[in-house]
């Protein structure tokens, strides 16, 4: 799945998210509680969606392209300013995120790589700072008549 290979490529590549990346049905979970993560940074990764493009049917086959959406939010919480020091900003996070899948492709059949569509502030809400880094991946979808 595409959103689990983005999780592993960011908690490989952008260590202070090291086992603190999580998918959708985590990350709804917590929200549906009010219980966002107390250690962060941390982030989730999300399917935002996909638009389908021109399609055409060939020896049999019809290929259609494809670009699917997906979202990163990033979530840090307000410092304690005793601890201030050392921790990390947003901006640091959001840079180590979008290099991390900037370029990148989860497998060698998907004929695009990501790229950055935007970077939102999503909230600020009870001390908790979410930032929603979105890319887009351009694919093709094969069916078999």
């Amino acid at each position: 799945m595409l959103t689990s290979a983005i999780r592993d490529r960011l908690q490989a590549q952008v260590p202070p998210l090291a086992g603190r990346t999580m998918l959708a049905a985590d990350f709804a979970a917590l929200v549906a509680r009010n219980a966002l993560p107390q250690v962060t940074p941390a982030a989730a990764v999300l399917p935002l969606g996909m638009r389908g493009g021109a399609g055409a049917a060939v020896m049999g086959q019809v290929r259609q392209a494809v670009t699917r959406r997906i979202g990163v939010v990033l979530i840090l919480r307000a410092p304690d300013p005793a601890q201030a020091r050392g921790t990390i900003d947003i901006e640091t996070l959001a840079e180590a995120a979008q290099a991390a899948l900037s370029g990148w492709t989860p497998d060698d059949g998907t004929p695009g790589v990501l790229r950055l569509d935007a970077g939102e502030l999503r909230s600020l809400a009870g001390g908790v700072l979410l930032y929603e880094l979105s890319f887009v991946l351009d694919d093709v979808l094969i069916e078999t008549e």
